[in-house]
C-alpha cells in the first residue's frame, strides 16, 4: 500500500516537470522569438512555446507571413483577459530601432539630421525613420530664449535620452511624435574639443591674445580666444577697482588681453587685462617717499579706517588711530566721506606686500608735543570732568588733552568717593603731579591746593593726651567726625564713643551730640608718618571718671574718715 502511495507521489511529479519543460515561461516586456502556425484572413497565430497561442492582426505585418516563418514580438503578458498571451510586432520593431539609439547615446555619437519644424520651445528634427526633438536649453553653447531666430536646415546632434510618450489624457497627439531627445548644445562642445586640445598645447602664460566677451557676471567676464573661454576677473581687468564688470566692458567687445594662468588638467584659463599697461606701484615707488605729503581721494570707508587712492591703481590705508590727535574717532566717517579730497602724509611703505600707511593727523598740531611745557609738575590748572568712575575722574584740561585725578589725591584728610563727591561738566581746579608726555599721561591732585594739615601737627603731643575737638557731622554710619588740630577730621568710632552696645550708642547719638559742639578726647594711637591718629571718647570719660575717685579717696582720708581698705592696712602695720 505504501508502495503505491510512493509511486503517485513520483508520477505526479513526473508530470508537472514535463509540464514545465513543455510550456516555458518568457519574461513580460521582452522581444521573444515566435514561430507561425497558423493563418487566417484576419489573424497570425504565433507559437513561442507558452500554454496558448499569440494572435496579431494580419495588417501588423508588412508582407504576408508564411506558415513556420520565425518572427520577433514583444511579450506584453503571458495572459491577458481571454488567457491568450498578448505580443505586439509594432512594439518588437520600434525596440529594435531604439536598441540601437542607446549605443548611439552611450558612445555619444555625432549624428547629422534634418530640421523637418521649429516649435515655441524648441525644434523637431529627423534622423533616419526617427524623429527627435531639440529643447531650446539643448540647441546652443548660449542660452536661446526665442526660437524665431533659428534658420538652420541640416544640424549635429548628440542623442540625449530616448523620449518618453506623454499622456494626451486620450486625446490624439497633434504633430509629429518624437522618439529620442537630441542635444545640438553637446554636438557644438563637442566640436570645440580638438580646438581646446590644440590650444592648449600651444598656448602658454605670458602670451597677449585677442578674444570676445562672450558673458558678463558679477565677478568677471568670459572671454572667447579661438573656440576657448578664459576668465578675466573683475580685479584682473584695470589696475583701478573697478565697481562692476558692465561699467568697463560689454557682450561683443573685442580685447586684447593676456593669458595669466594654464590650469590643463582642469581646462581653466586665467586672463588679464591690466598687465598690458604700466603697473602703478612702479610709478609710485619712483615718485613717493615715507614722510611725502600727497593728496588722494578716499574711496572706501571701513570699520578700522579709510581707503585712500594716491594714483591710480595704487591705495594707502589711513587706519582710524591716524586720523586726530584730539578726538577718539568710533568710524572714520565721522570725519570723512566716500569721494572726499584729503591730503595726508605717508608713514610707512611695505614693497613687499605692497601695501602704504597715511597719517591725517600728523599733518595736524598734536596738543601733547607742547604738553611737557605747558604742563609742568606743579602747575595750577582747570579743567572739565569728563567722566567720574569709582577710582577717580577723568579731566579735559584741553581738546586732545585729558588728565587723571585719583580719589586718594583729592582730599588730605579722608578717602573720598568720586560718584558723590564730582558731576561730569563741572569745572575744577587742581595741581599737576605728573606729566608723561610719551604716554600721553598726566596725573592732578586737588588737596595738594591746601596745605598738608599732617605737616604742622605739633609734635609735642603724644599718646594719652587730651585734646579739644569740635564736631563737623554726626553720622549713625560712621560715627563722630571731629576738626583736630589745623582743620584735620578724625572719625570717631562708635566703640570709643561710649561703653556699651553699638546700637543703643547710635539710638542715643543724635541727642547726645551735636554739630559744633566741643568734646575732649584722649589720643589713642599717634603715627606721624603713617598719618593715623585715633581719638577715644570713652577713653577720655574714664580717665576723668579714676581721677574723681582718687581725689575723692584723697579728700577723705585728710579728714580723718578711713575705709576699709585702711583699717586692714592698720592692722597689718
Amino acid at each position: 500500500m505504501v508502495t503505491d502511495n510512493l509511486q503517485s507521489q513520483n508520477d505526479e511529479i513526473d508530470f508537472k516537470k514535463s509540464l514545465e519543460e513543455t510550456f516555458r515561461n518568457y519574461e513580460e516586456n521582452t522581444i521573444i522569438s515566435a514561430t507561425v502556425d497558423s493563418i487566417n484572413d484576419e489573424i497570425v497565430y504565433l507559437d513561442f512555446g507558452g500554454k496558448s497561442e499569440a494572435k496579431i492582426p494580419v495588417g501588423e505585418f508588412i508582407a504576408r507571413p508564411k506558415v513556420g516563418d520565425v518572427v520577433e514580438v514583444y511579450l506584453v503578458y503571458q495572459e491577458g483577459y481571454d488567457g491568450d498571451p498578448v505580443v505586439s510586432l509594432s512594439k518588437a520593431k520600434q525596440l529594435k530601432e531604439k536598441d540601437e539609439l542607446y549605443s548611439l547615446i552611450k558612445n555619444e555619437t555625432v549624428l547629422e539630421g534634418d530640421v523637418v519644424e521649429v516649435r515655441k520651445y524648441g525644434v523637431m528634427i529627423k534622423y533616419g525613420s526617427l524623429h527627435g526633438f531639440v529643447p531650446l536649453a539643448l540647441w546652443d553653447v548660449k542660452r536661446t530664449e526665442d526660437s524665431s531666430g533659428i534658420k538652420e536646415k541640416k544640424i549635429s546632434f548628440v542623442i540625449d535620452r530616448i523620449a518618453i510618450p506623454r499622456d494626451t489624457g486620450g486625446k490624439k497627439q497633434l504633430g509629429i511624435k518624437e522618439d529620442f531627445v537630441a542635444n545640438r548644445k553637446k554636438a557644438l562642445l563637442s566640436g570645440n574639443k580638438q580646438k581646446k586640445s590644440d590650444f592648449f598645447e600651444t598656448a602658454k602664460e605670458g602670451d597677449v591674445v585677442k578674444g570676445t566677451v562672450k558673458n558678463i557676471t558679477d565677478f568677471g567676464a568670459f572671454i572667447d580666444i579661438g573656440g576657448v573661454e578664459g576668465l578675466l576677473h573683475i580685479k584682473e581687468i584695470s589696475w583701478n577697482k573697478v565697481d562692476a564688470v558692465s561699467d568697463v566692458l560689454k557682450v561683443g567687445d573685442v580685447v586684447d588681453v593676456k593669458i595669466i594662468s594654464i590650469k590643463k588638467d582642469k581646462q581653466q584659463i586665467g586672463l588679464g587685462m591690466k598687465y598690458l599697461t604700466e603697473q602703478p606701484w612702479d610709478k609710485f615707488i619712483k615718485e613717493y617717499k615715507v614722510d611725502s605729503v600727497v593728496k588722494g581721494t578716499v574711496t572706501s570707508l571701513m570699520p578700522y579706517g579709510a581707503f585712500v587712492k594716491i594714483i591710480d591703481g595704487v591705495e594707502a590705508l589711513l587706519h582710524i588711530s591716524d586720523m586726530s590727535w584730539i578726538k577718539n574717532v568710533k568710524h572714520p566717517k565721522e570725519l570723512l566721506t566716500k569721494g572726499q579730497s584729503v591730503e595726508v602724509k605717508i608713514q610707512s611703505i611695505d614693497e613687499e606686500h605692497k601695501k602704504i600707511n597715511v597719517s591725517l593727523k600728523h599733518l595736524l598740531e598734536n596738543p601733547w608735543d607742547i604738553a611737557e611745557t605747558k604742563y609742568q609738575v606743579g602747575t595750577k590748572v582747570s579743567g572739565r570732568i569728563k567722566s567720574v568712575t569709582s577710582f577717580g575722574a577723568f579731566v579735559e584740561l584741553e581738546e586732545g588733552v585729558d588728565a587723571l585725578l585719583y580719589k586718594d589725591e583729592i582730599s588730605w584728610t579722608e578717602v573720598v568717593d568720586p560718584v558723590k563727591f564730582f558731576k561730569e561738566g563741572e569745572t575744577i581746579e587742581a595741581e599737576v603731579l605728573q606729566c608723561d608726555v610719551k604716554n600721553n599721561k598726566i596725573k592732578l591732585g586737588v588737596r595738594q591746593l591746601s596745605d598738608d594739615p599732617w605737616k604742622n601737627i605739633p609734635t609735642k603731643l603724644k599718646q594719652d593726651d587730651v585734646v579739644e575737638c569740635e564736631i563737623v557731622e554726626v553720622s549713625t554710619e560712621k560715627g563722630l567726625v571731629v576738626k583736630f588740630v589745623n582743620n584735620l577730621n578724625i572719625v570717631i568710632g562708635f566703640q570709643q564713643i561710649a561703653a556699651g552696645r553699638i546700637d543703643e550708642i547710635k539710638q542715643s547719638l543724635a541727642s547726645d551730640y551735636k554739630v559744633g559742639n566741643k568734646v575732649n578726647a584722649t589720643i589713642r594711637n599717634l603715627d606721624l608718618k603713617k598719618r593715623v591718629i585715633e581719638l577715644s571718647i570713652r577713653d577720655y570719660e574714664k580717665a576723668v571718671e579714676r581721677k574723681s575717685v582718687k581725689d575723692y579717696l584723697v579728700t577723705e582720708k585728710d579728714h580723718g574718715k578711713f575705709t576699709l581698705a585702711d583699717h586692714m592696712k592698720s592692722k597689718n602695720d
